[in-house]
């Protein structure tokens, strides 16, 4: 068995209902569209030398270009994500990176964490 198969067990065939799942259901909270001075306040929140994700923009960039990119990255979130419910494909991706210790042999004992 490889290392790495006790980090990502197999899906399981059949999902069983969780238990409260069946119903009546709560009223949805009310929802706001966040404000475009939050997207401003998050990108003035990032590490400006951190590495770049997988779009390789950089989060100096976005510092230096915020006056421009705030209000388009808010209409963006405003009317593609809330308003039309989609979410581009590259944000259902992650990339895990699994850092071993040394002298640790064997990641499938739980004391090897």
């Amino acid at each position: 068995m490889c290392p790495l198969c006790s980090f990502f067990p197999p899906k399981p065939e059949i999902l069983l209902p969780f238990p409260g799942d069946e119903g009546p259901f709560p009223m949805p909270l009310p929802f706001t569209h966040p404000p475009a001075s939050l997207i401003s306040k998050t990108i003035l929140k990032m590490s400006l030398h951190k590495a770049p994700g997988p779009d390789k923009i950089l989060n100096i960039v976005l510092h230096k270009t915020i006056t421009m990119l705030a209000p388009l990255l808010h209409k963006c979130l405003t009317a593609a994500i809330l308003t039309l419910n989609y979410y581009p494909k590259a944000w259902w991706t992650w990339i895990t990176i699994i850092l071993c210790k040394p002298g640790q042999p064997d990641y499938t004992i739980a004391k090897a964490y």
